[in-house]
């Protein structure tokens, strides 16, 4: 597992099934079949529970773009 503050780069090539952290609560989750998504997680301020909503796949949502989203 990466650590919180490892950056992905908009070349990293990953296939294995799981999700990769860029720091700051943005992560791309690959799914066993292959497809990537960017999820954002973050922790609730009124209940402390941690979310996480999607931000779209990599094929329409840039690493810069996510970033933006996510921040």
């Amino acid at each position: 597992a990466m650590g919180s503050m490892e950056r992905l780069s908009a070349r990293t090539v990953a296939n294995e099934p799981g999700r990769l952290c860029d720091g700051k609560g943005l992560w791309l989750q690959i799914s066993k079949w292959k497809s990537k998504s960017w999820l954002c997680q973050y922790t609730s301020p009124t209940t402390g529970a941690i979310r996480q909503y999607g931000l779209g796949s990599l094929d329409t949502v840039s690493l810069a773009k996510a970033r933006k989203v996510a921040a």
